[in-house]
């Protein structure tokens, strides 16, 4: 495979799964989080961070460049509002 690998919703209960995953094989992912310093203390300083928010289109364009993979690990919990899958699965 050739590129990097991006792995959206790093900071969440699955994407710590697959970013541990990943080091154990040796890669070093990229991370698209939100909120960059939180997810420094859940994941470390080592990796590759990039702010983004899937909601916000253009705010994807940057990261996903140069990528090989992209991983989603993107998921909501809230039934209603601005965090509901309507705005953040579909």
């Amino acid at each position: 495979m050739e590129g990097n690998i991006l792995v959206a919703g790093a900071s969440g209960r699955t994407g710590r799964l697959i970013v541990k995953g990943l080091r154990q094989m040796g890669i070093k992912p990229h991370v698209l989080v939100r909120d960059v310093p939180k997810a420094k203390e859940i994941l470390g300083e080592d990796l590759v961070y990039h702010h983004g928010d899937v909601r916000d289109y253009e705010s994807l364009l940057v990261p996903m460049t140069g990528m090989g993979l992209v991983i989603s690990a993107v998921g909501s919990r809230s039934p209603v509002g601005k965090n509901c899958p309507k705005y953040v699965d579909f």
